[in-house]
């Protein structure tokens, strides 16, 4: 029975240690707000430097609704495919990113400037 108590709680303390989500609330124009004014909440790993990388989602706050779902690398960058969508969660458009060659001098020393390859943007329901 001991051996069993200590097995769940080294699981749950492992589980609780390795969410490392951050979850961001922001209004219509995009500036961050409290979660009681949102419009908006963005959910995403962030790093040390406190950049959103890997698979970056956002919701609308009322409805709870995807609005965005997108690829980062370590910088904050956008790749590959990123889709969005109404409030209604009905899509909105699609866009792929992709870096290009060379470094990007304006930014951050390690950023990477990417590009947009194809766009596709959905009617409105």
């Amino acid at each position: 029975m001991r051996w069993a108590l200590g097995l769940i709680s080294s699981f749950c303390s492992t589980f609780v240690y390795c969410q490392d989500l951050s979850r961001e609330y922001f209004d219509n124009s995009g500036a961050k707000c409290s979660p009681a004014s949102s419009y908006y909440y963005s959910e995403g790993k962030k790093n040390r430097n406190g950049f959103f990388y890997d698979t970056f989602k956002s919701y609308y706050s009322r409805s709870h609704h995807l609005r965005s779902l997108e690829l980062r690398d370590q910088f904050g960058n956008r790749m590959g495919l990123c889709e969005s969508f109404y409030e209604n969660g009905n899509p909105k458009a699609k866009t792929r990113h992709d870096r290009k060659f060379g470094k990007n001098t304006e930014g951050a020393v390690d950023s990477i400037k990417y590009f947009i390859l194809d766009l596709v943007v959905m009617k409105k329901p």
